[in-house]
């Protein structure tokens, strides 16, 4: 905390207290706390190495993630105070003369700087330390689901000539549409793609009762759910159909790009929060981001009891 000034330490718990009641957040908005992306980043950084955040869906092309995701930890932080009060903490500290008395607590030395409550403190932050520890390493134990997209076929379909074709009257004073072998109609098109989303178990523990929900603006167009109750063995996968469509107004030479890549990039940015329990009932997730024509899988850190 030292190295950390009263104005980023005033950022910090600005951006952790715009989660409100969501356990995630879009990152954009962190730049109405700091308007350059590169020193927002860095915040977030300092958020990570905390273990109060997770940053979802890096892209090469911008310095910020597209979500962030809140770790339970940090509820009990900002009850705390958060940052600020760390902050005065510090600062009380240092204008302070030290009086060092070291106490043991079976494992580690307390130091009491003087402040007859900070033993206590410093006892209660070594438990709650120990046990986030604990935590993190029994969640390591439990099920690790990640998906996977897989390519089926991608079209465009006509659905009519647009209005916006030079529109001419013949001799006989009917109106039609001047397209011939040199003009490029404009169409209206529908594009669609179609995907099959496979979870797989990648790990030596069953999951229980698998739920997939859009945390993104950008979702695909259909989603297959898995039913309400459901497991997914060691080694298994699940099959799910996903598909996106988009209409536009256009060339067949505009659509054609637009088609051309096998993820479109208007899902670039989309993300899926996979949430399952194990068999003692605790949740897990797996958050799976679409990122530069490629599905990622991040697992939280801390998951849910």
């Amino acid at each position: 905390m030292n190295d950390l000034s009263e104005n980023q330490c005033q950022q910090l718990d600005q951006i952790l207290n715009m989660f409100g009641n969501n356990d995630h957040l879009d990152a954009d908005k962190i730049l109405t706390i700091e308007p350059s992306d590169r020193k927002a980043s860095a915040l977030l950084d300092v958020l990570v190495k905390k273990g109060f955040i997770t940053r979802v869906g890096e892209t090469i092309d911008r310095h910020l993630p597209l979500i962030i995701h809140l770790e339970p930890s940090t509820e009990l932080f900002l009850e705390n105070g958060g940052f600020m009060a760390n902050f005065k903490k510090q600062q009380t500290y240092t204008n302070t003369p030290t009086i060092v008395n070291i106490h043991n607590n079976g494992h580690n030395n307390v130091i009491n700087t003087g402040d007859h409550s900070s033993i206590a403190a410093e006892f209660k932050k070594m438990a709650y330390a120990d046990k986030m520890g604990n935590d993190a390493e029994i969640s390591n134990l439990g099920p690790y689901l990640e998906a996977d997209l897989r390519y089926h076929r991608k079209g465009r379909s006509n659905n009519g000539y647009s209005a916006k074709n030079s529109l001419e009257i013949d001799e006989t004073g009917r109106p039609f549409y001047n397209i011939g072998f040199a003009i490029k109609p404009i169409i209206h098109w529908c594009l669609d793609w179609k995907y099959l989303l496979i979870i797989h178990n990648n790990s030596t523990y069953p999951a229980y009762n698998i739920k997939l929900d859009f945390i993104s603006q950008q979702q695909f167009s259909k989603l297959e759910q898995p039913d309400k109750i459901n497991n997914l063995q060691p080694g298994g996968n699940l099959p799910l159909n996903a598909e996106y469509e988009c209409h536009i107004e256009s060339t067949h030479v505009e659509a054609d790009e637009i088609l051309y890549p096998k993820i479109p990039r208007a899902l670039n940015g989309l993300c899926l929060q996979i949430s399952y329990l194990d068999e003692r009932r605790k949740q897990h997730i797996t958050f799976s981001t679409i990122a530069d024509q490629e599905i990622v899988n991040i697992k939280s850190d801390f998951d849910k009891p």
